[in-house]
């Protein structure tokens, strides 16, 4: 598929595309059934008259609850999804590592942006929270014909990045095809809003504002991002592989998810 088949363009938001169509050695992964997204909450009418057509039966929220209650989805329209929270970080009344970064002069860089970047990948595939969250997600889409379904979170790019590159390893995707899906994010997401309203709330909390250029690492994707999960994965449970083992995808899941999600 070409970029123009799998995007979705959409007034309310940026990067929906479709994550099929790739070839595995069972064969493609089915079109029209697997979507990833950033937030849903600012879906416009001409936008649901559009998801309409998609007949999505599930929408997989990853964000964290504040994230949810500040941008909730309300689904518009005769067929709403069923809307599952599965909130890989949650909220803990500490402050985000973001607002941490920006707390100390001699952090608030680009660099140490991407070096943030790379260790929430990490945290991803490695903190308990996660993983329990991601085994659970496996399971009710090996065990419930739930596609078409989509899955999200504010920028569909690092969290939804992370779950789909497990899923698509999964259902048998080679590592390159993975991460070129991965980095089609850099086309289509536009961060812009989301990093203005952070800034804000960086000026709000310590006074000060952070340079455009040292924000985007935080906005954007990078290679160097998912590398970071899948070395983090490597050194913890030997490889990729091995940690969709850690989360108890065995060969029985792989078939069944193989038989609703591979043509």
């Amino acid at each position: 598929m070409k970029l123009n088949e799998r995007h979705i363009p959409l007034d309310g938001a940026s990067n929906f595309r479709d994550f099929g169509g790739y070839d595995t050695p069972n064969g493609p992964l089915r079109t029209g059934c697997m979507y990833r997204s950033d937030r849903l909450s600012r879906l416009t009418e001409r936008d649901y008259a559009r998801l309409e057509t998609l007949r999505l039966r599930l929408i997989v929220d990853l964000r964290r609850s504040s994230e949810r209650a500040d941008e909730p989805t309300r689904w518009r329209g005769p067929a709403a999804p069923e809307n599952m929270h599965a909130p890989v970080f949650d909220d803990d009344g500490k402050p985000t590592a973001l607002l941490n970064l920006a707390a100390d002069p001699q952090t608030r860089t680009a660099e140490a942006a991407a070096e943030l970047m790379r260790e929430v990948y990490r945290k991803l595939v490695r903190e308990p929270r996660p993983l329990a969250h991601f085994a659970h997600i496996f399971t009710r889409l090996a065990s419930e014909d739930t596609a078409p379904f989509v899955v999200h979170c504010s920028g569909g790019k690092d969290r939804t990045g992370v779950f789909v590159a497990l899923l698509q390893t999964a259902l048998g995707m080679a590592w390159d095809a993975v991460h070129e899906d991965f980095m089609l994010t850099e086309r289509l997401y536009d961060g812009s809003a989301l990093l203005a309203e952070r800034n804000h709330q960086i000026l709000e909390t310590h006074g000060v504002a952070m340079d455009a250029e040292a924000l985007a690492p935080v906005f954007g994707v990078d290679p160097s991002y998912l590398e970071a999960a899948r070395s983090e994965a490597e050194q913890l449970y030997g490889s990729w592989e091995g940690l969709l083992a850690r989360l108890g995808v065995n060969g029985v899941q792989r078939e069944a998810l193989a038989r609703r999600l591979i043509t």
